[in-house]
């Protein structure tokens, strides 16, 4: 994931706080110029995925006449548990993906969904990193939830995890 300040380019004019243009863009950055030449090659595909408050900036991005723009819509309400349920639910002749659990399991599924759901509007993405975050959990319960720190503290072990993994793989060279 390339954050807007990505290899050293604020992408907005500080004066006017507005996007530069795509053009602009390519002329100040050989990256970016590379981009864009692959693009118009169609060598390549970029996929760029933004906030809604920074949707406007992708204009600086845009080196393409007509790019595809898909909206990744929140859950809606009640989705959550549905998910949640699914995933970790099997038929009684299936092994089970969670062991006992109304020893804790039960319990913490439905404060996930609760925390989750008092955030607003969640993205798959998101539930998909707290989730993975659950991993770190050495118990599925609510005090090792409330001991990791709760939605922000699994989030934050799924991501913390992914860079080690990542680093070690840069190692290992793969």
């Amino acid at each position: 994931m390339i954050s807007w300040r990505a290899i050293g380019i604020d992408f907005s004019k500080p004066a006017t706080r507005t996007w530069i243009p795509a053009k602009q863009l390519a002329a100040r950055s050989a990256y970016w110029q590379l981009i864009r030449t692959l693009l118009a090659e169609r060598a390549t595909h970029v996929l760029v995925a933004t906030r809604d408050d920074y949707a406007d900036g992708l204009e600086c991005i845009r080196f393409l006449s007509k790019p595809r723009t898909y909206r990744l819509l929140p859950l809606e309400r009640g989705f959550i548990s549905q998910i949640i349920g699914r995933l970790t639910t099997r038929k009684p002749d299936e092994a089970q993906v969670i062991a006992e659990p109304e020893h804790g399991w039960t319990r913490l599924r439905d404060r996930l969904v609760a925390d989750l759901e008092a955030r607003g509007a969640v993205l798959p993405q998101q539930l998909k990193v707290v989730l993975g975050g659950l991993r770190a959990l050495r118990n599925l319960t609510l005090v090792e939830y409330g001991r990791a720190g709760g939605l922000g503290g699994l989030e934050a072990s799924f991501v913390e995890r992914s860079i080690s993994r990542a680093a070690s793989c840069k190692r290992l060279g793969k």
